[in-house]
């Protein structure tokens, strides 16, 4: 276990609103890890605070879940699909749960040196919130705990948009699978330590809830307004549950 780094790990639906609502944050000062904070002001690179999506750690993803997730038995990149079958996500669910906990921990002891001087790289800066989003969180969620046993989890929860022609694939992916209860029942049923409704962020008082919880100064909102509209926060595109 690597017990002096101490993430929040941010869980979600693919569309479900994990890429904006990071990109929040970093607005916020989040610390989303060295791979993607260097092109924070560089205009169409990857980390650049500007962009629609991703605000994922290019590092974690390529040297550390990919990897796992395919020992798994899990492809990496279908994630993303919204042409795959309902069933699928049914699929993957059940081959998290039956990976043992011995897996995960020999994962852990046969490679602890190389992933402690990854997340020590990664997240060089820790004098403010740090962590990292990705929707394959949850895949790995067991071997996460048992690798970081002092890290919080956040979880996005989204309703279906009420757009779905106007998405990227991620959204098109969420917009038809988000009634189905396989897909639910993988992103959004595992224990967590905070919740985060993504349709609440045209709600002043949940929006200083989850500053609270991570130790941020509340908003005014004015100030709320401003990093919305900063951001470019859609208000078309949600809808109360």
């Amino acid at each position: 276990m690597i017990e002096e780094i101490k993430p929040i790990i941010i869980l979600g639906a693919p569309g479900g609103g994990t890429s904006y609502f990071t990109k929040f944050l970093r607005r916020c000062n989040f610390y989303a890890g060295k791979s993607i904070e260097q092109g924070r002001g560089k205009v169409n690179h990857i980390g650049w605070l500007g962009a629609r999506k991703w605000h994922e750690s290019v590092t974690i993803s390529k040297q550390v879940t990919k990897p796992i997730v395919e020992q798994m038995g899990i492809s990496h990149d279908s994630i993303v699909n919204p042409n795959i079958g309902p069933q699928y996500y049914k699929q993957v669910k059940k081959i998290i749960d039956n990976v043992s906990p011995a897996f995960f921990q020999e994962l852990i002891d046969t490679n602890i040196k190389s992933l402690r001087a990854i997340f020590n790289e990664e997240f060089d800066v820790r004098n403010v919130p740090y962590g990292w989003k990705d929707p394959r969180n949850v895949y790995l969620l067991r071997f996460w705990k048992m690798l970081f046993p002092h890290a919080k989890y956040l979880t996005v929860v989204r309703y279906r948009n009420i757009q779905p022609s106007r998405m990227g694939t991620e959204g098109q992916n969420f917009a038809v699978h988000a009634g189905d209860e396989d897909f639910r029942d993988l992103f959004y049923s595992h224990d967590d330590d905070f919740r985060f409704i993504f349709e609440n962020f045209a709600s002043l008082d949940k929006v200083n809830e989850l500053l609270t919880w991570m130790g941020y100064e509340n908003l005014t909102q004015g100030e709320l307004t401003a990093v919305l509209k900063d951001t470019k926060f859609q208000y078309s595109k949600i809808r109360m549950k």
